[in-house]
């Protein structure tokens, strides 16, 4: 299991990428809410 931080959507709001634990998922970080 692996989990990688980045702002991928360019907004300025960091992002989780889950990886290894079923399958890979990405938290999008919407300021208040991940989804």
């Amino acid at each position: 299991m692996g989990a990688h931080a980045a702002d991928i959507d360019l907004d300025g709001d960091l992002d989780v990428c889950q990886s290894n634990f079923g399958d890979n998922f990405l938290w999008n970080n919407q300021g208040d809410p991940f989804r």
